[in-house]
């Protein structure tokens, strides 16, 4: 990642300190889909969450999906008379592979948790309809999923799943889904929220820390290329924190003197732990302007 800031200041003094933080309509459906895989990385299955989001139980023999995958569930066994019973408030899996598969690439998958599958015709990677009906054909939920517009875009491809926020509102609204907090989801269990994951805390930079820098001699405005990631800063010049001029503060790197009134900072590093979200923190202390740049886009600005 590179870093990149823009200082204005006839009396400029900058120090840094960076810390990355790893940190509707009214639907009362009884049998919901909660949690979609369906666009898995390598190696990891595809998978639905089916849950009965009432007290009362359900014969689901014969139970088949109208839409999206082809799948039917088991009829009445007379040897497991509960077999075709979904229980009050049961989350059952339907998966593209069988249950010991499915279990191998999900070990959080609770052990009471009934697998189902696998099912024909792959889940589309690019959104569809899917419909549960009953044998009778009557639709017990569906929902039309995206890959785009303003669904969530992390469940295409990079591990996330699509999950439901809540249950007791319309399975059909793209309001009503998120990515899951951690990569492969929650199946089998309720879904869980950034507060339920460890939080850590890296340090990138300290006030002392290198940085390479442009005076700007001529005074000239530098565009926008020198905050880009591949930009070639080679010839600039390179001190620790804190920068400044013009004052008796003790500066590591001191600016050079002349009526400039723009700085140029950039700063290199690499993050390549796993983590699902990112916060990055960053104090200054500055007179008397600042703009920030994360891999070319502005993230924070102070007085400019």
């Amino acid at each position: 990642m590179k870093t990149s800031f823009l200082s204005k200041s006839p009396t400029a003094l900058l120090s840094c300190l960076g810390s990355l933080f790893l940190a509707t309509s009214s639907l009362a459906e009884q049998v919901i889909f909660t949690e979609i895989q369906y666009n898995a990385p390598v190696g990891q299955p595809d998978f639905i969450e089916i849950t009965n989001n009432t007290g009362t139980p359900f014969d689901f023999g014969n139970w088949y999906f109208s839409d999206g995958i082809t799948f039917t569930f088991p009829d009445f066994d007379a040897g497991d008379t509960d077999a075709h019973i979904l229980k009050p408030f049961e989350r059952i899996l339907v998966s593209e592979v069988d249950e010991t598969t499915l279990r191998t690439a999900y070990p959080n998958i609770p052990a009471a948790v009934r697998v189902y599958g696998p099912y024909t015709n792959s889940l589309s990677n690019s959104g569809e309809t899917l419909s549960l009906s009953d044998k009778n054909g009557i639709v017990m939920t569906t929902v039309d999923y995206n890959d785009g517009g303003k669904w969530p875009a992390a469940p295409d491809g990079t591990g996330h799943t699509l999950t439901r926020i809540n249950p007791n509102l319309s399975n059909a609204e793209w309001r009503n889904w998120m990515s899951s907090a951690a990569p492969g989801g929650t199946p089998g269990r309720p879904s869980a929220s950034e507060d339920d994951l460890p939080t850590t805390t890296t340090q990138i930079f300290q006030t002392t820390s290198v940085w390479k820098y442009d005076q700007n001699v001529t005074n000239i405005d530098r565009g926008t290329t020198w905050r880009e990631p591949d930009f070639d800063d080679s010839g600039w010049l390179e001190g620790p924190g804190p920068f400044g001029r013009n004052s008796a503060d003790p500066f590591a790197t001191p600016w050079t003197t002349g009526g400039r009134t723009t700085y140029y900072l950039r700063q290199d590093f690499q993050f390549n732990n796993a983590f699902s979200s990112a916060t990055i923190n960053i104090d200054s202390h500055l007179d008397d302007g600042l703009v920030v740049y994360l891999n070319g886009q502005e993230i924070t600005r102070f007085n400019m």
